[in-house]
Order: structure tokens, then sequence, then C-alpha cells
């Protein structure tokens, strides 16, 4: 029986090392805030890191995480928190949002540490990657067709397959850990991998960063806890080079395509200057990357980076100035509004009200004017604002963990009815991908999205999982094989 120090073999060690690079911070920026942050940080990723699954839970807190911290230690170091001219206690909002985070790991591990397929098919699978190639090609033009409607499908039609579809990151994600385990398939691996990031280049979306994600997921996955040997070091050694090395790549994206580019390739596609075949798309959006890598200017480009990354945590920093100072707390109101959107299904209540967007939240209760449905966007405040303007200090604390402690009941059992781990595995990343690593978050859509998208997986795991299973598998040519000999 595998002990709780084996399945989560850096709990204690992590806790440590976070209290001592904690103090280091602390010490080094002169801020408490920004120290229990660094540590709440190093002990949370040691708290979910299990030895028996890929590091996803610690990686999405870690990137939430990021934002909370991002523009507060530039503040620290330069004075200036990055597009923001005025601050509330922004201290505060670091340490809260920190501590939210801890109490979110908390819950996860609580309900999530006894997670198992049960065997409806077998425990492990050895998929064909072939098959899953082809699969993912055809999933991903499918869905390249639906997003444009090149189909024709009626309104009633095009919206529940553009949610069944959503599942075909499953399929990609399947496809790479099974060429990781096997170590078989590269080649064909990039191709699909190429196939499923362009199209989103194409529609102007910054969603084309969760499969980058996912390959440094993959690749922490093969850190060894308390490493004995020379080469059990040696491989963490080069772990920890090609994270560092990956991490700078995606900093080096995020720069780029936050300075101006993003902006620019967003207005010249959807205002229809740029038109024509995909292959034209492409040959605009290498044309506009190479003028935005000409004029590129590291503070602007840093700037807008950071802005856009820690304008939550600065929103919240307003929040806490005015309530309950000017604003009482609503008790219940953000819960109730999101409990409420999950047991009022849009097709027995056709008449229920859409969310909308999420900007009314940070002028009401943060005081401040900025962009909403009326030009278009929304400006989120996030999950645990949301918490603390219901309950305060309380809210923060109690709220975090029963929403981790959900979301370990929702991990759990995307194990129990999975054919295999590794198509649990594959799903429990397109979740936590999609909907764990939003800071800004509102509360209401991350509790219906995450149980919308559970449901699916449930329906087509309890309709074709067997099928499905076999197919990628070849069972029945095995079993056939078998009988013949």
């Amino acid at each position: 029986m595998t002990t709780g120090r084996e399945l989560y073999p850096l709990t204690k060690s992590f806790a440590f090392r976070g209290f001592v690079f904690g103090l280091l911070a602390a010490v080094i920026l002169g801020n408490l805030a920004i120290g229990f942050a660094m540590w709440c940080f190093v002990a949370t990723a040691g708290l979910l890191w299990r030895s028996d699954h890929l590091p996803i839970m610690s990686f999405c807190i870690g990137y939430q995480w990021l934002f909370v911290v991002l523009g507060y230690t530039i503040y620290l170091w330069t004075g200036e928190f990055p597009g923001q001219r005025f601050l509330g206690d922004i201290q505060k909002a670091v340490f809260y949002s920190s501590l939210g985070l801890l109490f979110l790991a908390f819950g996860v591990r609580l309900t999530s540490r006894k997670v198992g397929v049960v065997g409806r098919v077998a425990p492990h699978g050895n998929y064909n990657i072939d098959r899953l190639f082809w699969l993912v090609i055809v999933l991903f033009m499918l869905d390249w067709m639906v997003e444009l409607n090149l189909l024709g499908l009626p309104s009633q039609i095009l919206h529940p397959v553009r949610i069944l579809l959503k599942l075909r990151y499953l399929f990609l994600f399947l496809m790479l850990i099974e060429v990781h385990r096997n170590r078989q398939g590269y080649r064909i691996a990039a191709l699909a991998f190429t196939i499923a990031i362009v199209p989103k280049l194409l529609t102007g979306m910054s969603s084309f960063k969760e499969p980058l994600f996912f390959l440094g997921i993959l690749m922490l996955g093969r850190y060894v806890a308390h490493a004995r040997t020379v080469s059990e070091r040696r491989t963490n050694r080069r772990i920890i080079a090609i994270g560092a090395l990956l991490a700078t790549f995606l900093l080096a994206i995020g720069l780029v395509w936050n300075q101006d580019l993003k902006v620019k390739w967003r207005m010249a596609l959807w205002s229809g200057e740029i038109a024509g075949s995909p292959i034209d798309k492409l040959a605009a959006f290498g044309g506009m990357l190479s003028d935005s890598l000409e004029r590129f200017d590291s503070d602007t480009a840093t700037e807008s980076l950071g802005s856009r990354m820690s304008s939550g945590v600065a929103y919240f920093s307003h929040v806490l100035d005015r309530v309950p100072a000017m604003l009482d707390h609503e008790y219940g109101l953000f819960v109730g509004r999101g409990v409420s959107h999950v047991l009022t299904p849009r097709f027995l209540f056709p008449d229920k009200r859409d969310l909308g967007g999420d900007s009314w939240i940070v002028r009401k209760y943060a005081g401040l004017s900025v962009s909403g449905d009326e030009q278009g966007t929304s400006v989120g405040l996030g999950y645990l604002g949301e918490f603390y303007i219901d309950f305060g200090f309380f809210g923060i604390v109690a709220l975090s963990f029963l929403f981790g402690a959900y979301f370990g009941l929702l991990y759990k059992y995307i194990y129990y009815i999975a054919p295999s781990q590794q198509i649990g595995s594959a799903f429990s990343i397109v979740l936590m991908l999609d909907y764990f690593t939003g800071y800004e978050s509102n509360f209401a859509k991350l509790l219906g999205g995450m149980t919308q998208m559970v449901l699916i997986y449930s329906f087509v795991m309890f309709t074709v999982g067997r099928a499905l299973h076999n197919y990628l598998s070849g069972s029945k040519e095995r079993r056939e094989a078998a009988t013949i000999g």
C-alpha cells in the first residue's frame, strides 16, 4: 500500500524550502507579504505534487500565483505597478490571494488523495499513436470548420457541437502522453501539435498557449523526488535546465504577443483587413510578427505583459479599501449566483439569463471605471475577490477550501470513470488548463464551465468509452490474433 509520503513525496521538503525562499525574499525585498507568497508558492507545489500523476495541479496553482506576485514584485523593485496609477491595499491583496490559493490546495488534497481507475476496462492503456494522430487531425479540422461554420449548421446544432468538440484536446494530450511514454512518434506528434496551434492564431485568440503549457507539464513529470543516484540527480538537473529554457521561451512569446502584436492582429482579422485562405492569413501573420520583432521594446513589452497579468490583484486591492468601509459584504451573492447557475441548466430553463461580462463587479466594488460590455470586452476581478466581497477574510479561507474540495472531487471522479489512467490524465489536464489557471476568472463561470465539461466527459465515457479504448489500443485485433493462434 502506498503511504502518504510515497504518494506526496515533496510535501515536507517543499514546505521547508518554501520557508527558506520566503525568508530570503522577505529580507531582499523588505516585505513580509512577498515572503509569505513565496512560501505559499513552494509549499502548495509540494502539497499537490503526486508521484503517480503528472504535476498538473502544482502547475495550475503556480500559474495563478504568478498573477498574484508579478506586478507586486515589479512594484517593490521599481516603485511603479504595471498599468496602474493608483493602488489600494495591495499588500493585503497579495497576502489574501496567496492564502486563498493555499487553502484551495488544501481542499484539493483532502478530497483527491485516493484517486484511481476503477477498471471499467483496464488500469492502463497502450494506445496506437497512429490512430490517435488521425483522430486528432479529424477533430481539430472539424472544430475549425465549425468555428467558421463552413458546414452551414443551424445555431441549434452548432452550439452543442462546439461544446462537444472541446474534448478534442483530450485526444491531443493523450497522444502526447503516449509519445512521451513510449518515446516514439515524435514527428507525427509535432505535426499534430502544429495543426492544433495554428488555427488558433488565425482566430486571434491566445488559447494556443495551453498546449505549450502541457509540454512543460510532461517534462516536469519526469522529475525524480528524493533523487538518490547520480543518474537521477543528472536527470533532475536536465529537467530544471530544460524547464528554465521553456519558461524563457514562453516569456519571450508573451512579451512579443502582448506588446502590440495581439491587438493589431486581432483588429486586422476581425475588421476584415486580412482575409483570404489560411495560407494567406499565415503569411500575413508572419509579416506582422517580423515587423513586431523589429520594433520590439523590452520596457514597453514588460509593462504591457505585467499590466495584463497583474490587473486582477490590483483591482482586488481597491476592493479591500471599499469593502466593508463603503460597501457592506454581500453574504453569499456571488457564491449563490454560481451555485444557481449550475443547478439551472439551460436545456431545462431556456429563459435562463446569460451571466454577461464581469466589468460591473470591478466598477461597483473596486470603484474603477473600466471597459465593459458596451466596448465588447470584460474585465475580471477574480473568484478570490468575489469570495472576499461575500464573506471577507472568512470567505477567502473557507470558500477557497470548499472550492478546492469540489475540484478535488471532480478530479477523483474523472479517473473513477476513465477507461484507463492515460485518458483520465488527459481529460484532467484539459479541464484544469481551461478552468484552474484563471486567477481573474468569475466564480459562477468557473463552477458552471467545469461542471459542464465533466458532464460532457461523463456522457462520452459512459456511451463510447469502452469502444474508444478498444479502438485506440487495438484490443479487438489482439483478441482476434490470440484466437487464431
